[in-house]
């Protein structure tokens, strides 16, 4: 008998056939058994495809993971890779923030950061209105100057949009010896705590790189004077402009000369006596030279203060720490003598801007000396620094700044900075 079954069904049968049957179903069987030979291959491959499916997706998982990882990891480096990388555009940055004035007074002022620019702008705030029960611009404290209502009694003026003030009124500028200029930038804002959680970060990240300890990457708080200018001078082109800040950039990019074209240009070392003639020529009130303290030292040393404690917190170096540093940098600045110690023994771990105020008035007021004996004091302060410069930095930042020293009449190559063991 032959029967054909499909699916367990007899589809033909016979108990005797010809010759020709009997080949046609042979023939049926055959085709039928390749058929499941292939329905078997066809499973087969649709199970390997399928564990290879499951695999990949597994692996897509993981690769997912990573570089969900890899993302967290990259967006942690985020800030401080925007912040070191955040590249200025000079024309730009005068063009629209660095000239303000007063159009009520008919001046406008560009300002050099670390040359008076704190002064200039408690005069543009108040002339612009600020406060009126304000007897002084002085009168205001620095960082109220700063942040304090900035954007609406400090204009900025750009050339394509207020050309015709700028052209029309008188253009002052003050400028300073690019070196004090820095020793001044660095004291204020690495040796103080300003900076130190934005540039003093970058300048950790840069200079020290696997060598830097966990606390000085995440707070930048302990630069030296010697990275300090090394990070200015950086000789990497794409670099460099990373590290352009308007605290020492130099003065004839941040005012460009040939546009801004100053019909006065002051000078930091003789401002005290130089201003005066401004504010006569602008028929400026009679009180904006004047301050509420008779003692401008004691003046200058409170407002700083004031500003320390604003801008500080503790979660980088101890109170302790940040008293010691405020007592370097103010016998940097000469308002306390560097032989005395700092006294943290009388702050019995409590330090606050009161009792540190009365310590250095105590301090101060025993300091009974000439005012070149304090000239002489912040000199030495400048030059040791300097001398922890290598004398390659030192052509490399002289070089920086050879526009200013060309410009406003600055010794370039001052020997007691270029040749420290002269007369030694």
């Amino acid at each position: 008998m032959n029967n054909l079954v499909i699916d367990g069904k007899i589809l033909f049968s016979r108990e005797e056939s010809s010759a020709e049957e009997t080949e046609l179903f042979r023939y049926i069987m055959k085709v039928i058994y390749i058929r499941k030979q292939s329905y078997i291959l066809l499973i087969g491959v649709g199970f390997v495809l399928a564990v290879l499916f499951l695999l990949n997706i597994r692996n897509g998982e993981r690769v997912a993971n990573s570089r969900k990882n890899n993302a967290e990891i990259i967006n942690r480096r985020v800030p401080l890779h925007n912040l070191c990388n955040t590249a200025l555009d000079l024309r730009e940055k005068v063009d629209r923030y660095e000239i303000s004035g007063s159009g009520k007074y008919n001046f406008s002022y560009c300002m050099v950061y670390k040359a008076a620019t704190t002064t200039w702008l408690r005069i543009i705030r108040f002339l612009n209105g600020e406060d009126l029960s304000l007897k002084s611009p002085f009168d205001s404290s620095k960082y109220r100057t700063h942040y304090y209502n900035a954007s609406k009694f400090i204009p900025y003026f750009k050339y394509n949009q207020n050309q015709d003030f700028l052209d029309n009124s008188l253009r002052v500028m003050t400028v300073r010896d690019p070196y004090t200029r820095l020793w001044s930038a660095y004291i204020d804002k690495f040796l103080l705590p300003d900076f130190w959680h934005t540039r003093g970060r970058c300048i950790v990240n840069l200079l020290r790189k696997r060598k830097a300890d966990q606390t000085s990457l995440r707070c930048g708080h302990n630069v030296t004077f010697k990275e300090f200018v090394e990070y200015v001078v950086s000789p990497n082109e794409e670099s460099k402009r990373w590290h352009q800040d308007k605290h020492w950039i130099p003065a004839t990019e941040m005012c460009r000369l040939d546009q801004f074209k100053p019909h006065i240009i002051l000078k930091q070392e003789n401002l005290r006596k130089d201003i005066f003639k401004i504010f006569k020529k602008l028929n400026l009130p009679a009180s904006i030279d004047k301050t509420s303290s008779e003692d401008l030292t004691d003046y200058e040393m409170m407002d700083q203060l004031d500003y320390v404690f604003k801008v500080s917190n503790f979660d980088c170096v101890s109170p302790a720490t940040l008293g010691e540093r405020i007592w370097k940098a103010f016998q940097y600045n000469s308002y306390i003598p560097l032989e005395i110690m700092y006294p943290k023994d009388e702050f019995h771990n409590n330090l606050t801007m009161e009792n540190m105020r009365s310590v250095l008035r105590s301090r101060r007021e025993s300091w009974l000396v000439k005012s070149e004996v304090k000239k002489l004091q912040k000199r030495e302060a400048m030059i040791s620094a300097y001398k922890t410069v290598p004398l390659k930095t030192l052509y490399e930042l002289r070089n920086y700044y050879k526009d200013d020293f060309k410009a406003f009449g600055y010794e370039s190559k001052p020997s007691d900075i270029f040749e420290p063991f002269i007369g030694s």
